[in-house]
């Protein structure tokens, strides 16, 4: 019989197999969107990215060679470190032939792929490092964004923008073709193009569709379902998106609620949604998962699990990634659910407002 150490040591085992298995056969909701490749270093050269060249026809005898001065640029890839960590009940009382850590492992699995999409929404949308030698920092490019359009329809004007950012990259010499292309859509935008008065009319939503709730893809553009798109409370805190002030979260015990929420320097706009190449982006995660297993002293030894990882993602073809701007009004038809403020949200509120009007 196996003596009470032994137990815990095989379910400590037993948490970090399932995990490491669960991160590598169920990815997160972005992963399969970009590229990937693995990296040493905190921060790697991942890719040398070459520009197009021309070849030149020979006109007479014995002409002058034309040489070619193609750019080439570097780009860099830094890893940050993600850690999760749950201390459990020394006291609870559960049957002694099931491992009380797997719960656990599907909840820290989950938590991780958020920090995943995460990590690719900052390198993608981010300030990305790039040179010789990393000196160079570059921004998400103003020009890449597609300027909002307000219409009666919210279908015309958002697939005629999905249309237009299919053109610009056509333009730029893109393969759209061969290309994966997705657009990043939350909840609001999603209900928007099933406005139930016209839904009827539109091609794009069949009766297969209706019945499901789903719509994949629409002019060769692939749509994910994402909340933490540029505009929304939780899209990623100091990613330093153009024109955008993030909101001010609070984490408590795990719970996040918005204290103030994120803008943009134009109140006009809502969201600013990428629509993205699968080979703009690449995701490298440094090292393996690594789980510990130990006990608090200050918590009648509670048990306690930490699992740490390192990970990140960069743009590496930032022409292939453009975003399309959607307006607070062509969404005003979607009903939401008004939730009742704490007193520490109408008092940071009362207080912004102050400042302004003091300013």
């Amino acid at each position: 019989m196996a003596t009470k150490q032994q137990l815990a040591t095989a379910n400590i085992l037993e948490f970090k197999k399932h995990v490491e298995l669960a991160l590598q056969q169920e990815q997160s909701q972005l992963r399969s969107t970009v590229t990937e490749t693995s990296t040493e270093g905190e921060s790697s050269a991942i890719v040398e990215v070459f520009k197009p060249t021309e070849a030149h026809e020979i006109i007479g005898d014995m002409p002058n060679t034309i040489y070619n001065e193609t750019d080439q640029d570097r780009r860099w890839i830094s890893q940050n470190q993600y850690g999760w960590a749950e201390r459990i009940d020394p006291f609870a009382s559960l049957d002694s032939g099931l491992n009380p850590l797997l719960p656990y492992a599907k909840l820290a699995t989950y938590a991780m792929h958020r920090k995943q999409d995460e990590a690719i929404l900052k390198g993608m949308l981010g300030v990305n490092k790039y040179g010789k030698n990393a000196d160079k920092l570059e921004s998400f490019p103003t020009d890449n964004i597609i300027p909002a359009v307000d219409g009666d329809d919210f279908f015309q004007t958002f697939i005629g923008q999905l249309i237009t950012a299919k053109a610009i990259m056509r333009k730029r010499y893109i393969d759209v073709d061969s290309e994966q292309i997705y657009v990043l859509v939350p909840s609001d935008v999603w209900a928007s193009l099933f406005a139930l008065e016209k839904a009827t009319s539109k091609d794009y939503v069949n009766s297969a569709a209706l019945q499901s709730g789903k719509m994949e893809a629409f002019a060769g553009v692939w749509f994910i379902n994402m909340e933490k798109v540029p505009g929304d409370d939780l899209f990623p805190s100091g990613t330093q998106f153009p024109n955008l002030t993030d909101s001010k979260i609070e984490n408590d015990k795990g719970k996040y609620k918005a204290i103030s929420s994120a803008k943009f320097a134009d109140d006009k706009i809502k969201y600013v949604l990428p629509i993205y190449c699968k080979s703009a982006v690449v995701f490298a995660q440094r090292k393996a998962i690594e789980v510990k297993h130990s006990e608090d002293p200050s918590k009648w030894h509670a048990p306690q699990i930490t699992l740490t990882a390192s990970f990140g993602a960069t743009r590496v073809e930032p022409e292939k990634i453009l975003g399309i701007e959607i307006t607070k009004n062509s969404l005003k038809y979607v009903p939401h659910i008004i939730e009742k403020a704490s007193k520490k949200e109408k008092a940071f509120k009362k207080d912004n407002e102050t400042g302004q009007n003091e300013a």
